[in-house]
């Protein structure tokens, strides 16, 4: 049986060798009629090569961007392929292909099962406003902290949690400088729509943040609050809170987190980084940070976890849909009030969904310009 395989295939490729059009350069755009289908296998001809993240055919163009690839199903229904691709911030949505359901747009959309509310919005039977409560027990908890528990909680119930770690000029002992930044400046905002927990502990005058005591502080909550949802943790920092999302997660023992998002601070550039690549990962800094001078080195990040990075490898399929980086063009130190506000009204998310994200600076599958508040993009993800 063996020797009359081999004798088909040496058949086979003496008459395609004589077909005409037929060139010793294997250049398949040289055969007429069905031999094209025969030897077609280098170029991104299918739907699964076309949307697999790599340059299948060495000509420098991925997926969709291949001519090769543009009459596929996959690249004429971009918006409704299942999946994460060209600029979209979930599945089918965002970037070209218009705005995702949010908690924030005045629009009954997504999961919602009101306007705004329900689904992964704040409960359309919540009534009254949120209650925050400071704990004082660095003993117990790792560090002081002040906690935000929305409208309805419940330790019965299933609630997301947000965990912020806030920047040096927070320090201290004053609880009170958590509602400087961050999420808990906007919690108590008319339009603050979100079923989040939020948890904002408070690093003590001239120390850093230290990842085992946010771990402790983090084991501790779970216990007092059981009504916390553990399959949705996120976390995210701005500045030297940067730097504390960036030590957890570039450390193997990160897999308490859901998603994070780090914003102007420093980030791992070395085989440290590939510990993110499991995790949805969002990092965010001005074009020119005269602060954090190296917080412009999330490109070199995103280049180790894009597989872009020759002295990195990370073992996952490149372009790593989960990993986005936002340069924002400006030239300051403050990029985190773009991210952490959700907006003032539902026209001002429809009219102001570009936040001066420089687009010259973005990869060909990073983030463009008409971003989600990061609030709907945590949501989206659950473990």
């Amino acid at each position: 049986m063996k020797k009359l395989f081999f004798m088909f295939v040496l058949v086979l490729i003496v008459i395609v060798s004589s077909a005409p059009g037929f060139s010793s350069d294997n250049n398949v755009n040289h055969l007429p009629g069905p031999y094209h289908l025969l030897f077609n296998f280098t170029f991104e001809d299918n739907n699964q090569k076309c949307s697999d993240g790599r340059d299948n055919d060495k000509d420098g163009l991925i997926d969709c961007r291949d001519g090769d690839c543009t009459n596929t199903d996959v690249c004429i229904n971009t918006c409704t392929n299942g999946l994460l691709d060209f600029g979209e911030y979930w599945v089918d949505c965002g970037g070209s292909c218009g705005i995702c359901p949010t908690c924030v747009d005045g629009i009954k959309n997504g999961n919602e099962t009101g306007v705004d509310c329900g689904g992964t919005c704040l409960s359309c039977s919540a009534s009254g406003s949120g209650q925050t409560l400071d704990i004082e027990n660095s003993a117990t908890y790792g560090y002081n902290f002040r906690i935000y528990l929305p409208p309805g909680y419940s330790d019965s119930g299933s609630f997301p949690l947000i965990v912020f770690l806030h920047g040096a000029g927070e320090r201290g002992e004053n609880l009170d400088l958590m509602d400087n930044n961050g999420p808990l400046k906007y919690v108590n905002a008319s339009w603050w729509n979100y079923d989040f927990v939020v948890i904002a502990p408070q690093v003590p005058s001239g120390d850093w943040w230290n990842r085992v005591k946010i771990k402790q502080l983090y084991d501790n909550v779970i216990t007092l609050y059981t009504g916390i949802d553990q399959r949705r943790v996120y976390i995210t920092g701005l500045s030297m809170g940067g730097f504390g999302v960036n030590d957890i997660m570039q450390n193997s023992s990160n897999d308490w987190v859901t998603a994070n998002a780090e914003i102007c601070g420093g980030i791992a550039v070395n085989q440290n980084a590939c510990n993110y690549k499991d995790t949805p990962s969002w990092s965010f800094t001005c074009d020119w940070d005269p602060t954090v001078t190296n917080a412009y080195r999330i490109l070199d990040w995103a280049k180790i976890l894009h597989g872009e990075n020759n002295s990195y490898s990370c073992g996952n399929t490149e372009p790593n849909p989960k990993i986005r980086m936002s340069l924002f063009d400006c030239g300051s130190h403050n990029s985190w009030s773009r991210v952490y506000n959700p907006f003032g009204s539902a026209s001002s998310y429809i009219l102001s969904t570009d936040r001066g994200v420089n687009s010259a600076h973005q990869f060909p599958y990073g983030v463009v310009n008409n971003a989600p508040p990061l609030y709907d993009w945590f949501l989206h993800s659950r473990k």
